[in-house]
């Protein structure tokens, strides 16, 4: 295989660019390329509209980055000397193999059955390989995943409580304590916050509250009953929507029925959710990274906990995971049925205790500025030796 000499960011998403972006951007245009993972077979649309995006966006925002691969056009003929991956998506395939084994566990009548080989191919590629958080979220019973033991020779951490759980899973590892890069830059809020109220068009006397819902496939009557009660809401606040992105290739229906409402919508591609985050008075969301992101800048943000109303049984299952980590603040936050509900709204918004709650959570999970290690000097050591 031909050696690499580049720091290469593996991508799966649009949005995956706006994540490293703070990170590629420290170094020499020449060292930086990425790779997205066009083996992931079992949304094949997602993926060719999703490698489409991620050049127009690369091209658009950061014209001086544009060397990006196919994985399938690498695999088993380079490698990267430096290789960067949230591990989030591996590839998949069906194979004979594979198909056994789904016969098999139907027939034991095993949950969840999948009929895909699924395999993480960081390592195969790289020569050291980095474990990136993507996102704060974490479902702290699994993590890591037994297969980043063998895919990854290093982590970076955001967590207070990774360290150990990595540690009680895998022996030597490099750890580092990164925080999240794309969070810990410097914003300047005022300018964001003017530019989004011309880009929206927004009433500066208002309030501004941003609606941020995870992917989720959820009927057509409940999209509509919260859209209504959305609706209601804007009369007295500048509300702002941001269907998850995948929902338009994933769930089209359903972010069909968003882009009908009439209801101001940010569908902007590869948006960085922490300029939204920053400039409001308030983050409502239904679960996902998003809670997690908002008590990690000291944001109050409060749950739609539209889940009550459906049938548990119908429920995807990280809904139901208590030890992610959005359940676990979920808990501790205030939790609405009804997103037209003002009074404990504006409580949430001119009160100053609900601030407190969002602080104690932030410092119990999170580590302190003067905990953070300078991950651009991190990976030029890596890359230099």
């Amino acid at each position: 295989m031909k050696l690499i000499n580049n720091i290469c960011f593996y991508l799966n998403h649009t949005r995956d660019v706006t994540m490293y972006a703070d990170l590629f951007t420290k170094f020499e245009d020449k060292k930086i390329c990425f790779l997205f993972n066009n083996l992931f077979k079992e949304k094949k649309d997602n993926n060719l509209n999703e490698y489409s995006r991620i050049k127009k966006f690369l091209k658009k925002n950061y014209p001086k980055y544009n060397e990006i691969h196919k994985l399938s056009d690498i695999y088993k003929k380079n490698k990267y000397k430096v290789l960067i991956s949230a591990g989030d998506i591996p590839t998949s395939k069906i194979t004979p193999k594979s198909v056994v084994k789904f016969v098999i566990k139907k027939f034991l009548q095993k949950k969840d059955v999948e009929i895909y080989d699924r395999n993480f191919l960081e390592k195969k590629i790289s020569l050291n390989s980095i474990r990136f958080p993507n996102n704060l979220d974490r479902n702290i019973k699994y993590f890591p995943e037994k297969e980043w033991g063998r895919v990854f020779d290093i982590f970076f951490i955001c967590l207070k409580i990774e360290k150990s759980l990595i540690e009680k899973k895998f022996t030597n590892k490099k750890i580092y304590n990164i925080g999240f890069p794309r969070l810990d830059k410097k914003f300047n809020v005022g300018k964001i916050r003017k530019k989004l109220i011309k880009e929206f068009k927004l009433d500066p006397k208002k309030k501004i509250i941003f609606y941020l819902p995870t992917l989720s496939i959820q009927k057509n009557e409940l999209v509509l009953k919260y859209i209504e009660e959305l609706k209601k809401l804007s009369k007295h606040y500048n509300v702002i929507i941001r269907p998850h992105p995948k929902d338009q290739d994933l769930h089209k229906e359903k972010f069909n029925i968003f882009k009908k409402s009439n209801l101001k919508l940010d569908l902007k591609d590869g948006r960085d959710t922490a300029d939204l985050i920053l400039t409001s008075n308030l983050i409502i969301s239904d679960g996902g990274s998003s809670v997690v992101e908002a008590v990690y800048l000291g944001k109050k943000v409060i749950i739609h906990n539209w889940q009550r109303s459906v049938n548990t049984n119908l429920l995807e299952n990280r809904f139901k995971e208590s030890f992610r980590l959005d359940k676990i603040f979920g808990g501790k936050l205030l939790n609405l049925d009804s997103l037209s509900d003002l009074k404990n709204i504006n409580n949430v918004i001119l009160g100053k205790d609900y601030k407190k709650k969002i602080i104690k959570l932030n410092k119990k999970f999170f580590f302190t500025k003067s905990k953070k290690m300078d991950v651009v000097k991190i990976i030029s050591s890596i890359y230099d030796n």
